[in-house]
């Protein structure tokens, strides 16, 4: 009986990479083909939401209609490359991103247009000019600080 749920539990488990699309009041994820998935995002998987037009590698579990997400990857945000993710803070010299992609804190390059909100999980399209420093193509606010926690029922 243990094994029986055993290998019901392994096969609920997905994974799929595509094309994040907004779809209603909710997200799903464009495979190839045209196959779409419907995204169930809560945590810190809220960040898929706000990643329309990325390609995304997703990790979860099957439910009706779609998939619980509880891990994720962007592979390309429009830039051509993968981009750089993980959660931004400020520094006695400046800002700095401890990202996710490399597994490194990089410093950033020019931050312009107002300081970014620290602890926010942001998403970077940019270039690596020098030694773990960071050039900014662009930026795109994932989650703002305690968003991850925020029960949207309770709202």
């Amino acid at each position: 009986m243990l094994v029986f749920w055993l290998m019901v539990a392994c096969a609920a488990q997905v994974a799929r990479t595509g094309l994040i699309s907004p779809q209603g009041q909710g997200v799903e994820l464009l495979g190839q083909g045209g196959k779409s998935t419907r995204l169930v995002l809560e945590g810190e998987a809220r960040a898929v939401a706000r990643m329309t037009g990325c390609v995304v590698d997703i990790r979860g579990t099957r439910v009706v209609g779609g998939v619980r997400v509880s891990g994720w990857e962007v592979r390309d945000a429009g830039f051509g490359s993968q981009p750089f993710v993980g959660r931004i803070r400020a520094t006695p010299t400046g800002w700095v991103l401890d990202d996710r992609t490399t597994g490194n804190p990089l410093r950033l390059r020019d931050v312009a247009g107002g300081d970014p909100i620290p602890g926010s999980l942001v998403l970077i399209n940019g270039l690596i000019v020098g030694h773990q420093e960071l050039a900014l193509i662009s930026v795109r606010t994932l989650l703002e600080p305690g968003e991850d926690k925020v029960d949207k029922r309770k709202r």
